[in-house]
């Protein structure tokens, strides 16, 4: 795993220091008992304070996080079909962040991370993760292109039909525009992640 720190031109001090360490080589708990870990989750720690609201331009995939989470009775989650790049929301709302394989179809990632940036609060943290590798990143857009065109299911899908994956200077790069108080970027297996913190 690689770490990288990044801070501001002003030389201010970096929330979470700079590393380059071997990750941990003992068996994960998670790997061997992670339902148990799900059952305190789910049932006796959980914290319905938190506020969640979920956002995709699907109105099948909202229905399908709604009904997953009035199944498990989740009632402090709200999904709302929205384009990221115009978040219909006021600036500063949202303390955290995670986007997740969005930037594999998005056309306007620059455009994504400056919605972000507006919508969290001062202090507030962002955590990206996308595929470091194209063959992987395609191939659920493959299938379903695939079974699209096998069930004759029209053409006019805004998907790509192949991911698009940045290289680690271009994905360091996404962040830089928007004046962050520190960046954190790292690389691990087929994923590469960034954890931004908004001053």
């Amino acid at each position: 795993m690689r770490l990288r720190t990044i801070t501001p031109a002003d030389n201010s001090t970096p929330l979470i220091p700079a590393r380059t360490e071997n990750r941990d080589q003992r068996e994960s708990l998670f790997e061997h008992v992670a339902w148990l870990y799900a059952f305190f989750r789910e049932h006796l720690f959980r914290d319905d304070t938190i506020l969640v609201t979920g956002v995709d331009r699907s109105e099948n995939q909202l229905r399908w996080a709604r009904e997953r989470a009035s199944a498990i009775r989740l009632s402090n989650c709200l999904f709302e079909c929205v384009n990221v790049l115009h978040l219909p929301c006021a600036d500063a709302r949202f303390d955290a962040l995670i986007a997740s394989r969005l930037f594999t179809v998005l056309s306007e990632p620059n455009r994504a991370i400056a919605e972000m940036y507006r919508v969290l609060k001062p202090g507030g943290r962002c955590f990206v993760a996308e595929p470091r590798y194209a063959f992987w990143a395609s191939i659920p857009l493959f299938a379903m292109w695939l079974l699209a065109r096998v069930m004759h299911s029209g053409n006019g899908y805004r998907e790509p039909q192949k991911a698009t994956v940045f290289s680690a200077s271009a994905f360091e790069n996404l962040f830089m525009a928007q004046p962050w108080k520190q960046i954190k970027i790292w690389q691990d297996g087929r994923y590469q992640y960034a954890l931004c913190e908004k001053a």
